[in-house]
């Protein structure tokens, strides 16, 4: 019966559905029955009958008899074929390997060959650029030394005329507080004008007491010497002068005469002031 336009089973279809039973093809085929395609079932039916007359019988083999052995001469026509075939094959593989190997090893060469041909290249090749920096380097070396060194002459230059006048300054007092060198240079002059006669030695005002305790009035009578006074001279210059000859003793150009020889000796190395420091004796 129907529910809302369904169709519910009975008990008894229900307990028919449960099981699956095989259909019977005992029965022998209706001919006008179809199948859900619309084909005629006992037409299909013989269709496959004729199909499996028409098959064609597989050949069984029959293995049961032994093959025939084989002769000396073909066995060694299969042994010669088969040392052909290997060493075909192993040709082949030789080749193979071969190849594989010697491009490997072409390979490794030609990278280390490059490797070296790229570094001495490289190296050629930037050593002139490594030559101009070079260049360019020392040039600015050279640059920052010249000032350096002109400024070294300059306070060389700066530090000898300081001394030089220094030495003068206490050349100078000496002079004024000790008259031992205006005496040695009177002394000296004597000895140059040796035995000429009637001498004038002419001295500043102030050093002609320095004189006179020397060269006293009788001694001055007995060598005729005259001293004299000569207000144009500086204190420690004295001038000699006789009928033939005379002598100058200025101190500034006695001074002069010494610093230029001073100056004009070779500056000392430090090598050699390095030897002439005193060692101690162990």
């Amino acid at each position: 019966m129907a529910i809302d336009g369904m169709y519910k089973p009975t008990e008894e279809e229900l307990e028919l559905l449960k099981r699956w039973y095989a259909p019977d093809v005992s029965t022998e085929i209706e001919p006008n029955r179809t199948n859900a395609f619309g084909m005629n079932v006992a037409e299909l039916a013989q269709d496959k009958v004729k199909q499996q007359q028409n098959k064609t019988p597989v050949e069984v083999e029959d293995v049961s008899e032994s093959p025939m052995p084989l002769s000396a001469k073909e066995l060694d026509q299969i042994s010669e074929q088969a040392k052909e075939q290997g060493f075909e094959e192993g040709l082949i593989k030789g080749k193979e390997q071969g190849l594989a190997n010697g491009y490997e090893a072409g390979y490794q060469q030609g990278i280390e060959q490059g490797i070296e041909a790229g570094t001495a290249q490289g190296l050629e090749q930037a050593q002139a650029s490594i030559n101009q920096k070079l260049a360019m380097l020392d040039s600015l070396i050279n640059q920052f030394k010249q000032p350096i060194e002109q400024q070294n002459l300059s306070i060389e230059q700066a530090m000898v005329n300081l001394s030089l006048c220094l030495a003068k300054k206490v050349i100078h007092t000496e002079i004024t507080q000790n008259p031992e060198p205006l005496l040695q240079a009177i002394g000296e002059g004597l000895n140059l004008l040796g035995s000429d006669k009637g001498i004038e030695i002419k001295l500043n005002p102030d050093d002609l007491a320095h004189a006179q305790d020397i060269w006293d009035e009788k001694t001055c009578q007995s060598r005729q010497l005259n001293l004299l006074v000569d207000p144009s001279l500086r204190q420690g210059d004295c001038v000699l002068e006789s009928a033939t000859s005379s002598v100058s003793f200025d101190i500034e150009e006695r001074c002069a005469q010494v610093f230029d020889d001073f100056v004009s000796q070779e500056k000392p190395t430090p090598q050699s002031l390095t030897s002439q420091e005193p060692h101690d004796d162990a």
